[in-house]
């Protein structure tokens, strides 16, 4: 898990705390409005451009959906990566914008960690596996230990040879997209023993609810703190030896 490290210490939690979750990291982006621990609005979009236009209007709608503006958002949450760069780089500068704009606190998730939230079944280690392009994935592992996710290796490029030499017996993959299927490797990973779920990419709702526990712990960010993470270099960059 990336360490949310904290600018304070919460000693009680407000249980009418309003949580915006901003999740554009893949083609399929959400956004989540949170009062204390109750979800309020989950807005959902698919989207092959860049996802400003589709945030801006969920944004303005979810607040005003719920009687409130964004002066009254205790706590933003954003995933900054890896994904796609257009997408990370809209929806980390929409929540800084916010941070900024009214002296909110922050959390930063990465994509995987994410993923992870979101799986209930904790009798076997995790594997999170995202299409990082150019036969490549972003990937980490995770176990379960005390009542929580955590993190086994740091995010990091895997290649496909690496998916499939998945350290420890029969773990739970779980992919944000076809990738493993379209490079032919989930036969190989179903021969290895471990189960395949999804794909599902991550999602708001999986977001604000990590987000609202780290919060609960004391873990948050200043909004200049919060950065993508990108872990490769853009097709553009790669060229040109960047």
């Amino acid at each position: 898990m990336v360490d949310a490290t904290a600018t304070d210490r919460r000693t009680s939690f407000d249980p009418h705390l309003y949580t915006l979750s901003i999740e554009t990291a893949t083609l399929n982006g959400s956004l989540s409005l949170y009062e204390g621990e109750k979800e309020l609005f989950t807005k959902r979009w698919a989207y092959e451009g860049c996802h400003s236009d589709e945030l801006t209007k969920f944004m303005d709608l979810v607040v005003n959906e719920a009687g409130i503006s964004f002066a009254d958002l205790g706590l933003i949450a954003v995933d900054w990566g890896p994904g796609s760069f257009t997408g990370i780089r809209v929806g980390v500068n929409a929540a800084r914008t916010l941070g900024y704009l009214f002296h909110l606190p922050m959390i930063g998730l990465n994509s995987l960690e994410v993923m992870a939230h979101s799986v209930k079944e904790h009798d076997r280690s995790v594997v999170c596996l995202m299409d990082a392009q150019r036969n490549a994935f972003y990937g980490t592992s995770y176990r379960w230990h005390l009542d929580q996710w955590k993190e086994i290796q740091k995010p990091r490029l895997w290649s496909g040879s690496e998916a499939v030499e998945i350290s420890g017996p029969r773990a739970r993959i779980r992919i944000a997209d076809r990738a493993i299927y379209e490079m032919d490797l989930a036969d190989q990973l179903l021969q290895g023993g471990h189960e395949i779920v999804g794909p599902n990419p991550p999602d708001s709702k999986a977001l604000a609810e990590l987000a609202i526990q780290l919060y609960r712990e004391g873990c948050f960010l200043a909004w200049d703190k919060v950065q993508p993470l990108y872990i490769r270099s853009s097709t553009a960059e790669e060229r040109a030896g960047i």
